[in-house]
């Protein structure tokens, strides 16, 4: 997508009209080069009052309809990663009609594949599509995230021997979150090995949910030489405050040859020389 001129917009398109949409939409308050011009979901009244709550005239039940005629710069696909009422997956389907319609861009809520089979789908997709696809993984724009990051970014832990990362909540539902910080702090380095485990599959076809298992844990080691520990779920996730609840949990623990950095949900700890 190329870039634009002062005082130009890019026009936007929403796909989804639910409780999570209305963070992306509130968030156009605060885009100085975008603008939401259309929206998109089946159900007719949720459409609606979202429309009438933003201000969006231009409403479509169907997408291929809404990309022919708006034909947008950037499509925000925040929808349940399957059909609530089948547990049919939806990320590869929806991101190949973006891709076929010529979408630049398109921003997609996570988690992006629920099994081998749509990822393996959504892989072969990425090395024919010209669509940029982003994944809204928002906790690595955290404050203090960035400023532990800049730490470990001007060596001031020293070269990095070890993460743990972890959530109490399931891999599906904040996994994404976490092994993108843990990404982000190795400079998106790819794994090579791994060796992990689940438990639980109460959850394994919650339709209308994210579907997997209730628990899982892996040892990772990374093509830099990293090693990474990752968790999630109540039997394996660590407490990262006195929280009662599961999703403030989420954690990264970097350590160093010199010193460590520790980002919590809601809290932070570093040791440097």
């Amino acid at each position: 997508m190329p870039p634009i001129g002062a005082g130009s917009m890019y026009k936007t398109a929403m796909l989804g009209c639910g409780g999570r949409a209305r963070g992306h939409a509130d968030a156009y308050r605060f885009v100085k080069h975008g603008r939401l011009a259309a929206i998109c979901d089946m159900d007719e009244k949720r459409l609606n009052t979202f429309g009438d709550e933003f201000g969006i005239s231009s409403r479509y039940t169907d997408l291929d309809a809404m990309l022919e005629k708006e034909k947008p710069d950037v499509l925000h696909i925040v929808t349940s990663p399957v059909v609530p009422s089948s547990n049919e997956r939806l990320r590869y389907p929806l991101m190949k009609q973006a891709s076929d319609h010529g979408v630049p861009a398109a921003i997609i809520e996570k988690p992006v594949a629920i099994e081998g089979e749509d990822w393996k789908q959504i892989a072969g997709l990425a090395k024919e599509t010209k669509t940029k696809f982003v994944v809204n993984t928002q906790l690595n724009f955290h404050p203090k995230n960035l400023e532990l990051k800049k730490d470990v970014a001007e060596g001031r832990i020293g070269e990095i021997r070890f993460i743990d990362a972890s959530a109490r909540s399931r891999a599906a539902e904040q996994g994404g979150h976490v092994l993108q910080l843990v990404s982000s702090y190795i400079d998106d380095a790819h794994p090579v090995r791994v060796l992990g485990q689940i438990a639980g599959s109460e959850h394994l076809n919650s339709a209308g949910g994210h579907p997997g298992p209730t628990h899982a844990a892996a040892q990772v080691l990374y093509e830099n030489g990293v090693h990474v520990s990752i968790a999630f779920g109540t039997e394996f996730g660590q407490m990262a405050s006195d929280d009662p609840g599961t999703y403030g949990h989420k954690r990264v623990f970097i350590v160093g040859t010199k010193g460590f950095v520790h980002w919590r949900f809601s809290s932070w700890e570093r040791a440097t020389p």
